[in-house]
């Protein structure tokens, strides 16, 4: 698993908000980055490809950065 501090920081938003916690959200980020499997990614291009809901670019942005084979997610804004 490939991430960026941006994909982190908007996990730790949404969890803290649907759980109304504090501190739920970063804990779960440093256990994501404690996995043997995942992978602190640096982006440095954004390709802008998702133009419905730009703030979904961070995950296409990271997965090209890495060389995915794939990106898993239920977005409808990825069927393009």
């Amino acid at each position: 698993m490939s991430v960026t501090t941006e994909i982190l920081n908007e996990y730790v938003e949404i969890i803290n908000h649907f759980l109304e916690s504090k501190t739920l959200g970063n804990n779960l980020v440093r256990l994501i980055l404690a996995l043997p499997n995942t992978k602190r990614q640096e982006v440095y291009y954004r390709w802008n490809l998702i133009e419905k809901d730009a703030d979904d670019n961070k995950f296409v942005d990271c997965a090209i950065a890495t060389n995915a084979d794939f990106l898993i997610t239920d977005d409808a804004h990825f069927k393009i």
